[in-house]
């Protein structure tokens, strides 16, 4: 008899955790937010945490808190994060 394992993998904030990753230790305890266009599609939790939603405009998030880091997004850099993180997970399978 096949056993399954269901897994879950909550990457809701996972272009922010890209670019802590790549920009650590830079961005370490710091609000970040990733940016398309004028909206933030993304922060980590420390914005959250101080009040910064995602979805919100770059201007907004920034009023809410100053020292917020937005950076540009990278859709290719996304993809290669994502390529590596369901190898890994297949690997573990």
């Amino acid at each position: 008899v096949m056993k399954r394992v269901y897994m879950h993998c909550d990457v809701n904030s996972f272009y922010a955790s890209v670019e802590e990753a790549r920009l650590f230790p830079t961005l370490e305890g710091r609000p970040v937010a990733v940016r398309q266009r004028h909206l933030l599609v993304t922060t980590n939790h420390i914005a959250r945490a101080r009040g910064v939603p995602k979805m919100c405009s770059a201007s907004e998030g920034l009023r809410l808190v100053p020292d917020l880091v937005v950076i540009e997004s990278d859709m290719s850099r996304y993809r290669q994060a994502h390529r590596q993180l369901f190898d890994l997970l297949r690997e573990m399978g």
